[in-house]
């Protein structure tokens, strides 16, 4: 949850700035930000990088994007709260219904009827490795 709901601008600089973790770090699986929310399925790209900590990557680009949030608009705090809310995927049956959650988000926050119409959503048609 954000502490606002940001508006469709700040959506896509959010969206932009976690698309970017793409291929470096992680392996994107699904994303969307919507004006409340952000929801995002993450693997990682190689075992190489099995000590890299979710967390401290998404703070970093939280921390980036309600710094220019910010400063466009002159509030004192960014848009997004502190916590983030990280959740490991155990089995196929797990993946399909956070996949689901998170292409739906767009339809479920009213803003489209088909999540295809929607800028700020990223789907991979890709199995995850269970």
């Amino acid at each position: 949850m954000h502490r606002r709901p940001l508006t469709d601008e700040e959506c896509g600089l959010l969206f932009k700035s976690l698309v970017r973790l793409e291929g470096r770090k992680f392996e994107t699986i699904a994303l969307c930000v919507v004006p409340n929310s952000t929801a995002l399925i993450l693997l990682q790209d190689t075992p190489s990088r099995a000590n890299d900590d979710f967390g401290k990557v998404i703070d970093k680009v939280k921390t980036k994007v309600g710094r220019a949030i910010m400063g466009k608009t002159g509030e004192r705090f960014p848009p997004f709260k502190d916590e983030s809310y990280n959740r490991i995927l155990r089995d196929q049956e797990e993946f399909e219904e956070h996949h689901l959650q998170v292409l739906e988000m767009p339809a479920e926050a009213e803003i489209v009827d088909d999540p295809d119409d929607y800028p700020h959503l990223w789907i991979q048609p890709v199995e995850p490795r269970f």
